[in-house]
């Protein structure tokens, strides 16, 4: 089965409103959920700057966002911790990540 947002739902599934900016994981450009393509084939809204889905990443950079995305947007006990240290090793790849975490915590009120 090929990873796709679909089959790997993020906590705020559902939560994602039409006048959000949500930060690109890999430029960190706010992209607007309303206005950003949507990839069909892997179910991650395009970055309006750097073009950036989850099918157009290099292998490592989708390990890398892969394992973040599972383990802090995903399960509900580490969305609600936040960013752990011993994860700073994935963020050469995906340099933006706690942006992203840190925007979606704020909008579901979590600090």
């Amino acid at each position: 089965m090929t990873y796709t947002w679909g089959n790997n739902k993020c906590i705020r599934i559902g939560r994602l409103y039409p006048d959000e900016y949500h930060p690109c994981y890999f430029c960190g450009t706010p992209t607007n959920i309303k206005t950003a393509t949507y990839c069909e084939n892997c179910g991650f809204y395009q970055c309006e700057v750097c073009g950036k889905c989850y099918c157009n990443t290099s292998l490592k950079e989708k390990v890398a966002l892969r394992y973040l995305r599972d383990k802090y947007c995903c399960n509900l006990a580490f969305f609600r911790k936040g960013f752990q240290s011993e994860d700073t090793k994935y963020l050469e790849l995906v340099p933006h990540f706690v942006d992203a975490l840190d925007y979606c915590r704020n909008q579901e009120e979590i600090k």
